[in-house]
Order: C-alpha cells, then sequence, then structure tokens
C-alpha cells in the first residue's frame, strides 16, 4: 500500500503556498496550522491539510520551531490533496508527531518558505 501511494504522491501537482495576511480584515492576526492526518501505519505517506487560523480561536495547536539541518534534502507529503517536498528534517518530526487515532494540528516555523 505504502509503495503505491508513493507513486501517487510522486504524479499529484505541487502544492502552492500563496502568502497569508499578516492582519486579515478584521484586525484579528492569523497563522497556519498544519493538520497531520492520522494513520495507524508509521510508514505510511503523510496526509496533512494547511488551515488558516485566527489567534483569537481557541482550538489548541503545538509549536514546531526552528529549521535545522540539511534543508535541501527533500521528502514529498501531501498537503491538502496536493504535493509538497518537505525538508527531511521536518519530515522526521511529522512522522514521530502523527497520532493513530487523531489530528494532530502544528504549526511549524518556516516550512513553507
Amino acid at each position: 500500500m505504502a509503495i503505491a501511494s508513493t507513486k501517487m504522491i510522486k504524479s499529484m501537482t505541487y502544492f502552492e503556498y500563496n502568502p497569508i495576511s499578516a492582519i486579515s480584515s478584521d484586525e484579528n492576526y492569523n497563522v497556519r496550522v498544519l493538520q497531520i492526518l492520522p494513520s495507524p501505519d508509521s510508514h505510511s505517506p503523510i496526509n496533512a491539510t494547511l488551515v488558516n487560523i485566527t489567534l483569537e480561536e481557541y482550538e489548541p495547536y503545538e509549536a514546531l520551531s526552528y529549521c535545522w539541518d540539511d534543508t535541501s534534502i527533500k521528502v514529498p507529503i501531501t498537503v491538502n490533496g496536493k504535493k509538497f517536498d518537505a525538508p527531511t528534517n521536518y519530515f522526521a518530526a511529522i512522522q514521530k508527531l502523527r497520532k493513530t487515532d487523531v489530528i494532530r494540528r502544528i504549526w511549524i516555523d518556516a516550512i513553507f518558505c
């Protein structure tokens, strides 16, 4: 199953990052949170959605910050149904943080730069 899914990821169109306004029209600060979809298999391809939230919303999320290691080496994940090449260090962290039964919401510093 993982091999078929990996082949599907390779044939997907790339995720396109659109800049987010620091302040929305209603003066609330916005951030983007990556929702890591659960999987019982820790080695299955990573699927996630990227959502905009205001800091006034109370939906808890965790933070993963600081880019370390070589960011030129990438591993594909799926974000909003499209391929995104994540730096290996973030891929490894996301893989470890992914839960088996519930969505995990994280804010990641600099992954989409």
